[in-house]
């Protein structure tokens, strides 16, 4: 049932909000994976979720790509940021602290 909602709403309102909800469901399972199954808190899924997020919204507004290419960009874009943030970390930084590292980015830190 829920599976059929986009193809039976016809109204672009309901088909935006359902599109929010399906988004911040996916958002909810992946931090009950984390958190609630290992726990470990991690919060580098909000981090990306929100670039990808943000890259989406860009191209889509600013440069009036399709949708579903600019989530397929916005994917990339996180997953490159990720690779790339996982490429600079050095070996004795914990996995976990490594997307939380990103807004304080200095090379010369030292972890305990």
């Amino acid at each position: 049932m829920v599976a059929a909602l986009p193809w039976l709403i016809t109204s672009p309102y309901w088909r935006g909000i359902l599109i929010v909800c399906a988004m911040n469901v996916l958002l909810a399972l992946s931090l009950n994976l984390v958190l609630g199954y290992t726990g470990q808190l991690n919060l580098g899924q909000s981090a990306f979720f929100g670039i990808g997020a943000y890259v989406s919204t860009i191209l889509v507004k600013t440069y009036g790509w399709n949708f579903w290419l600019a989530c397929v960009a916005a994917v990339g874009a996180a997953g490159l940021l990720g690779l790339a943030l996982a490429a600079r970390s050095s070996d004795d930084c914990p996995v976990a602290v490594r997307p939380s590292s990103l807004p304080f980015d200095r090379s010369n830190t030292q972890w305990p």
